[in-house]
């Protein structure tokens, strides 16, 4: 059934997090919108993710959910009066919610996580290997046209600041060594080992850290070289703006990457246990080093095996990569 055969009016998208998933889920919004500019659309998502939807022009509303607040946003959700929605998350907390709220049209994922097709009166199975290919496949059945968009706005005082804090003309690359799951890390000492290579070859090196990774750029810089600058503290605003003023963006499979990727910088991913066919980065200018193994991708967020994957990745493959793409 084709969306505007419906006669909708008021569409609820809920992807909560992470980052890098909101992400990915951004050119289906882009598509529908596009395909139906009557539609409005409303978007469900963690406080401390908003960011990223933060002056969308396709959405007309962002609802945030605070860790307490549920029975108020419930409340907020229920005044709306949403006529579908598409629970992108799949799990039990997302899938009940359109249920509950007794949306007429409530579209899911039938091969989720959790099992949670019951909430659900319409199901999508999609065929595609990449996540983002998967959302398209689905606004593409919906009759939308397939647009690879992802709407990003800065901020002026962010935008001011990059500006500044960019001195050299150099090339610019961003290490980015966390990530939300301690296996989808390289190794802490092959990023100083590439970060020494990269400073004698004359390229300037930031490390970017997110919550709690402070110390992990400050021990990455003290055993590699001094003249490597960590970024300040960014919030997502702050991450558009400083990425789009750089070359390169080196990392594992986390929201920062896929950011860069999708604001068009040119990417280098480094894989372990996630599957990079289905989550790796989506872009032109993307490249990924995955050492396939027996037991990959296993998608764990702990690693029975001593971290083989990532361990098994040499410095000079990525040195490589970088030379190929700068």
């Amino acid at each position: 059934m084709k969306l505007d055969e419906l006669l909708l009016k008021k569409i609820l998208i809920i992807r909560t997090s992470s980052l890098g998933d909101i992400i990915h889920a951004l050119p289906f919004l882009s598509s529908l919108k596009k395909s139906f500019p009557s539609i409005r659309f409303w978007w469900l998502i963690k406080d401390s993710f908003s960011g990223i939807l933060s002056g969308n022009p396709y959405l007309e509303g962002i609802i945030s959910m605070e860790r307490g607040n549920y029975f108020e946003i419930f409340k907020e959700l229920k005044r709306e009066n949403f006529d579908a929605s598409f629970d992108l998350q799949g799990l039990l907390r997302t899938s009940v919610i359109p249920f509950l709220l007794k949306i007429p049209h409530r579209w899911g994922k039938g091969n989720s996580k959790e099992n949670v097709s019951f909430f659900y009166n319409e199901v999508f199975s999609p065929s595609s290997s990449h996540i983002v290919d998967q959302y398209l496949d689905l606004a593409e059945f919906l009759g939308a046209e397939r647009f690879f968009e992802f709407p990003f706005s800065e901020e002026e005082r962010w935008k001011e600041k990059a500006t500044h804090y960019f001195s050299s003309k150099g090339k610019r690359i961003v290490i980015v060594p966390g990530g939300g799951w301690e296996n989808k890390r390289l190794p802490e000492g092959k990023y100083s080992q590439l970060i020494k290579i990269l400073s004698k070859k004359g390229y300037d090196i930031f490390i970017f850290w997110g919550k709690g990774e402070r110390d992990l750029a400050k021990r990455i810089r003290e055993n590699s070289s001094n003249d490597v600058k960590i970024f300040p503290f960014l919030d997502i605003k702050g991450m558009i703006s400083f990425f789009k003023r750089v070359n390169l963006v080196i990392g594992g499979d986390t929201g920062p990457l896929h950011l860069a990727s999708s604001l068009g910088v040119p990417v280098i991913g480094i894989y372990g246990p996630t599957d990079p066919k289905r989550n790796g980065p989506y872009g032109k200018n993307s490249r990924v080093i995955f050492h396939s193994l027996p037991c990959s991708p296993c998608w764990r967020r702990k690693c029975k095996k001593n971290l083989e994957c990532l361990r098994s990745i040499k410095v000079e493959e990525i040195v490589n990569k970088v030379e190929e793409m700068t």
